[in-house]
């Protein structure tokens, strides 16, 4: 069997004075928004629905599902809006990041004059010497994403003009190419800085989107609990309600008795002294109501509504309420695996360890395997000399296709290859900043495991919660029901002229508190099972 109530909040409860059932209202306004769940489950039957109260004239009524709440709450929310931002900021730092190993291409051109006076004998002039050049050349180098290389590529082309005597060729063309590359052997080979930077900024893009998702489970929580909240105002509302009727049904039948002579005058003062305070408690009750919308409505709603203070909150979900066992085991090893803080704890593990390693390798001596090539090549008009003044034939031409011919077939090579080694002597900060390192990752170790002990214990507990507040929600149930049982015979007896008023009063008040016991109990397993759900996704 089921029923319509299916209620949530925070606090003790008591059923000892009809004040609690206001502590109750105080405690709903007061829940912090972190500790809702997202599957409410229900509990045994208790033959207790709630009131709607009427709105204000005129003011718009928004009917709504949870859900539906939550899915306005994820779509205007400012907070998450801001937080969504954090992630696009992550994959841009992880683009900044990546740029470093993308090629660096260059062009340049430069037109260039001097005149200088003759510094050797073989200028033989008394007047000075211009030179005139233009230069072009283009390069691409690149930092290898792979074992640390890098290359360098560069193409360069000169035209001279010379009035230097006796050049060999005038205008000059000159065309050269090289290309250079250095691959660490140890340090630098596996790891290194940028692909440290880079590595480190692809987890870090996981962590905003963890966090994003953290903060999305904990707004949709905060909605359902003010839903919830909500919910369990109006039930509130509607215990109230009743317990004023059942007064002032009391205070109707001994006013009754006063007009026949049965009952002295006296008899009803206790009962008007029990309508005014119940008058006093739906007071109260209806302000835990509107406190409660307000509650929701901040969180769904979009504050440039214009009637985003005047419009009422209908929750409409019928709440059904049974009986639920945890699976511990399963649902530990889901925590564990799934818990968001626990995720993002293990993200920034991984880049402690990455830390690590690149303190490990900066460490190594430096060994470096460097090669380089190189092709020239020159032409123009060429002159040929028997003497250091006189010329010998027609000068001949070499055009700019034949230099670059010559350069780009490597007719005039150039090339080398090595090996460079660096290591510094005696202990090195790069070995004291590892010792730190590894110090500071074994801690992250500890605390990684004790966060998952902490969410295993956590875990286990919120499982006991649900089976300790079901048992309450059945012996609530079952004093409710004594209670009614109790104030049925009394009002028999009351009839009969073999009770009292004030006897009478007792027994509506143990039911009244026997109502304020059984709302509680629902809200505390409700509770239970809300935090059951959330301790799986998030603290």
């Amino acid at each position: 069997m089921t029923t319509r109530m299916g209620l949530r909040g925070a606090g003790s409860w008591t059923a000892v004075a009809m004040s609690a059932a206001f502590a109750f209202g105080a405690s709903l306004s007061a829940q912090t928004p972190a500790q809702g769940a997202q599957n409410a489950a229900a509990a045994p039957k208790l033959a207790l629905t709630t009131q709607q109260p009427v709105p204000p004239q005129g003011a718009p009524v928004l009917q709504l599902s949870m859900e539906q709440a939550v899915q306005m709450a994820v779509d205007t929310n400012l907070g998450l809006k801001a937080n969504r931002l954090n992630v696009d900021i992550a994959a841009e730092a992880t683009a900044g990041a990546e740029g470093a190993f993308k090629p660096v291409a260059s062009a340049s051109t430069f037109k260039q004059n001097s005149t200088r006076l003759p510094s050797s004998f073989t200028d033989l002039t008394s007047g000075s010497i211009s030179t005139a050049s233009v230069s072009g050349g283009a390069s691409v180098s690149q930092l290898m994403p792979w074992f640390g290389g890098q290359y360098s590529a560069s193409w360069n082309n000169n035209r001279l003009t010379t009035t230097q005597p006796q050049p060999v060729f005038n205008p000059q063309l000159s065309s050269q190419v090289q290309f250079s590359y250095t691959q660490p052997l140890l340090r630098g080979f596996l790891i290194d800085s940028s692909r440290a930077a880079l590595a480190n900024s692809q987890t870090q893009q996981q962590v905003a989107d963890l966090d994003l998702q953290l903060k999305t489970i904990t707004l949709q929580n905060s909605v359902r609990l003010a839903y919830l909240n909500l919910k369990a105002a109006k039930a509130q509302l509607d215990v109230a309600q009743k317990n004023l009727e059942l007064a002032q049904q009391s205070l109707r039948e001994d006013e009754a008795r006063v007009k026949v002579g049965v009952s002295a005058p006296s008899d009803t003062i206790q009962d008007q002294v029990a309508v005014k305070s119940n008058e006093g408690f739906v007071v109260q009750a209806q302000g835990f109501v509107e406190s409660a919308q307000d509650q929701l409505r901040t969180l769904i709603l979009d504050p440039n509504r214009p009637d985003y203070w005047t419009v009422q909150i209908d929750a409409i979900d019928e709440l059904v309420v049974e009986a639920r066992e945890p699976d511990v085991e399963a649902a530990v090893k889901n925590a564990l695996a799934n818990r968001l803080d626990v995720q993002e704890a293990q993200r920034s593990l991984e880049i402690t360890h990455r830390t690590t390693r690149l303190d490990e390798n900066l460490t190594k001596a430096a060994v470096n395997a460097i090669a380089n090539y190189s092709a020239t090549s020159s032409g123009g008009t060429q002159f040929s000399y028997s003497s250091i003044t006189d010329t010998v034939g027609t000068p001949t031409t070499r055009s700019l296709g034949s230099v670059l011919g010559q350069t780009f077939a490597g007719d005039f090579p150039s090339w080398s290859v090595g090996v460079q080694v660096q290591y510094p002597i005696g202990r090195s900060t790069a070995e004291a900043n590892l010792a730190q390192q590894r110090l500071n990752e074994q801690q992250a170790q500890i605390n990684l495991r004790a966060l998952q002990l902490q969410v295993a214990a956590a875990v286990r507990q919120a499982a006991r919660d649900v089976k300790n507040n079901y048992q309450v929600v059945q012996t609530t149930r079952a004093a409710l029901d004594a209670a009614q049982k109790q104030l049925d015979d009394e009002n028999r007896k009351n009839e009969l002229g073999l009770s009292n008023t004030f006897i009478l009063i007792q027994k509506q008040q143990i039911l009244a508190n026997a109502r304020i016991s059984s709302i509680g109990a629902l809200v505390s397993y409700n509770q239970a099972l809300l935090n059951f759900e959330r301790v799986q996704r998030v603290q």
